[in-house]
């Protein structure tokens, strides 16, 4: 209403004053002027009413009934009324009464159209003012009236030239009502405008949901906790829980979502167990309770299976629908303190007699602990004094070497422990239920860390270093080694520090809690007309900041030796970082990764590692990427693929790969590793890729519509589960 009245007012602001009418005299027509003409007004003041109404500055009236409306007069014959100077004269039917209407400015531009609305764009297209004096050009302005985004978008115009009447506006927001105006200027300054009120397309969720928190598990049921999602490109039409069988090596395609009988019948292990209205919405949900939600049944879950939860929501209007989903919430082995009903009372009698015990065995063994507490200390350091390492390269089995820069017999523990920050007790907080993973020397679990009065969520890898021989503490140490050499880069996993205690050290790295492979496999999602929603230029730019990850290490002296995707941490989904060397290598569910596919040709024939053998894999490394997380040579075993390899076989180019990026591969994968660039080279040919990167990489879909995704095989990529 007040757009309304606001735009009322501008108007009749410009038109000028109708109470400002002026009789200028009797006028012969020029036939070379454009009339407007209208035989049905009967009186000189309706004429000049008329001639005002239609942007006209002059209305010409004859007896008769005779009114006509014109930007230009012909010339004057007397400053008197017509019928006064020449009431039965020859030229009578050749003059009229010329008023000035009082309009002062031009009209607005003809057949205004708008066409072709997208969720950014719209083509808009008019004709010029009728019969309109000299132009000099035109603007169009889009004002924002209503929008989703919680920062309302900004203004826009733009300015064209007098002989331009289409063009297509772009930057516009999503799921937004603009007021589209445009209006001719002249040395009278902007004429009257016309205007549309249009609202475009809505577009792909602004922000993906939070994973779902598992809260607990308990036999046919899982308590979740939800997080409301805020979505600045258009209404959130429902949320979506869905299901996922951990064990299976499907990958989760959110094309085909359905309920949980549906998904039996189509042999998929994944459903859809719950979809709410956005008011429906509550902080925790209770998965598996027998009950329908929207049109989904919420089965009981298998007390013998591991499930992941997805949390998506989904965006409609006027027939278009977009959708986001978080990442997979990983189930953990363990009951919540929040929700003990759910126990058992078998369970609960075990846990009371297993605490009573505990007590009555404290009793006894205390004073026993309590004298061989000084001893265990003493002669736990004693063993780390022993410890001597001797070697011209450390040499780390499968997770880089870095060149001994240092004298032969150093003791190596004491000279670490000056390179990092050891960590008090009291600031560290490990949570032993939430185990992200396994390493060769102990296993890995998320934990909280304090640093001058601020927290953060880190990773802990805990080794039990009493338990180890003493060839594995070296080999522990000299990976610890690795780790502190390596010092800070933004695309490289960060060292904080160590802790010690008695009978163990936790080694403490930066939280992450999702690899670029998952990245990439959950990246397969269409949208518009891309079969991702993944944009050309962050697949470069990943490929571009691992480049300068590795440059870093090269620079360090460090071989990488297991560039792939798996080894590649998202912090905040956003900055890759090289993992995977030294103790920063860990393996959800104890299973290493096999990384035969990824390995340069000399290393499979037995040579040693080189930094022009990290090239060849880094080249690999980009094809995954690009290939959304396949597996590559996806469908040969990992005795076919070395076989492959040394017979000069390399991986094939994408249909998204323009070929000058594809050669830049292919000199990645020269037989001669002296051929290949080195990763400066590389990085400098990744960075000039994204000053245009739609030409040299495009996820674009087939003109049918179609894609078929690049084979991803989970077994072929990793090895047996360790003992």
């Amino acid at each position: 209403m007040s757009a309304s009245i606001l735009i009322l007012f501008c108007l009749l602001f410009q038109l000028g004053d109708f109470s400002q009418k002026e009789f200028l005299g009797c006028y012969e027509d020029n036939y070379t002027i454009k009339l407007k003409i209208s035989t049905e007004i009967y009186s000189e003041q309706d004429c000049v009413e008329n001639c005002y109404k239609e942007y006209y500055p002059y209305a010409l009236f004859r007896v008769l009934n005779n009114c006509a409306c014109s930007h230009f007069i012909g010339e004057i014959k007397n400053e008197t009324h017509c019928e006064e100077f020449c009431p039965n004269c020859e030229i009578k039917n050749q003059i009229r009464n010329v008023y000035f209407t009082g309009f002062k400015v031009l009209g607005p531009p003809t057949n205004l159209m708008i066409s072709n609305v997208t969720e950014s764009q719209l083509h808009i297209s008019w004709t010029p003012p009728d019969a309109a004096k000299t132009l000099y050009s035109y603007t169009v302005s889009a004002k924002v009236i209503q929008t989703y985004a919680s920062v309302p978008p900004r203004d826009l115009s733009w300015n064209f030239s007098n002989d331009t009447f289409n063009n297509d506006l772009s930057s516009l927001h999503p799921a937004t009502h603009y007021n589209v105006s445009v209006w001719a200027k002249n040395h009278q300054g902007p004429g009257i405008a016309a205007y549309q009120i249009v609202e475009t397309k809505i577009g792909f969720p602004s922000h993906n949901p939070e994973t779902p928190e598992i809260l607990f598990r308990e036999k046919n049921f899982m308590k979740i906790k939800i997080k409301p999602v805020r979505n600045d490109n258009g209404p959130i039409s429902s949320y979506l829980i869905i299901v996922s069988n951990r064990s299976s090596l499907q990958t989760v395609d959110t094309r085909y979502l359905m309920t949980v009988t549906q998904a039996l019948n189509s042999s998929l292990t994944y459903y859809v167990t719950a979809e709410f209205l956005p008011e429906q919405l509550n902080e925790t949900f209770m998965i598996g309770d027998g009950n329908v939600y929207g049109e989904y049944y919420n089965a009981p879950l298998s007390p013998s299976t591991s499930y992941d939860i997805l949390l998506g929501i989904k965006s409609k209007k006027d027939e278009v629908e977009t959708s986001a989903f978080s990442s997979l919430s990983v189930e953990t082995k363990y009951i919540g303190d929040e929700d003990r009903g759910f126990i058992s009372n078998e369970l609960l009698i075990v846990l009371i007699f297993l605490v009573c015990l505990a007590l009555v065995i404290a009793l006894i063994i205390f004073v026993v602990i309590k004298r061989r507490l000084v001893n265990d200390y003493r002669r736990h350091s004693n063993e780390i004094q022993e410890l001597r390492v001797r070697s011209q390269v450390i040499n780390v089995e499968n997770h880089g070497y870095v060149a001994e820069e240092h004298p032969d017999y150093v003791n190596h523990y004491e000279e670490l422990r000056k390179q990092v920050w050891m960590i008090p007790h009291q600031s560290l907080k490990i949570d032993y239920t939430k185990i992200l993973g396994q390493g060769k020397f102990g296993y890995v679990y998320k934990a909280t860390l304090e640093k001058d009065m601020r927290y953060r969520d880190v990773v802990v890898y805990s080794i039990a270093d009493k338990t180890l021989t003493q060839k594995e503490k070296a080999e522990m140490l000299k990976n610890l080694g690795i780790l502190i050499r390596v010092g800070e880069h933004k695309n490289i996993l960060h060292f904080i520090g160590t802790c010690e205690n008695l009978d163990s050290i936790s080694v403490t790295m930066e939280y992450n809690e999702l690899t670029l492979k998952e990245f990439l496999l959950m990246s397969r999602v269409r949208r518009d007309q891309s079969y991702t929603n993944l944009e050309e230029s962050v697949a470069l730019n990943i490929c571009h900041s691992i480049t300068k990850g590795l440059h870093f290490l090269h620079a360090q002296n460090i071989i990488h030796k297991q560039l792939c995707a798996r080894h590649i941490v998202m912090i905040n989904r956003t900055i890759p970082k090289i993992s995977g060397f030294g103790l920063a290598t860990y393996y959800k569910d104890g299973r290493t990764v096999n990384c035969t596919r990824w390995t340069a040709r000399e290393v499979l024939n037995g040579d040693k590692y080189s930094v022009k053998s990290d090239i060849w894999s880094m080249a690999c490394l980009i094809w995954e990427i690009c290939s959304l997380g396949a597996t590559p040579y996806g469908s040969l075993t990992n005795t076919e693929v070395a076989e492959k390899v040394l017979r000069g076989h390399t991986l094939p180019r994408l249909g998204c790969m323009d070929t000058e990026f594809y050669q830049t591969l292919l000199n990645c994968w020269q037989l001669s590793s002296d051929e290949r660039p080195y990763v400066n080279a590389l990085e400098e040919s990744i960075e000039q890729f994204l000053g245009d990167p739609t030409v040299f990489l495009a996820f674009s879909l087939c003109s049918d519509g179609s894609h078929v995704y690049e084979l991803f095989n989970f077994e072929l990529e990793l090895n047996p589960p360790m003992m």
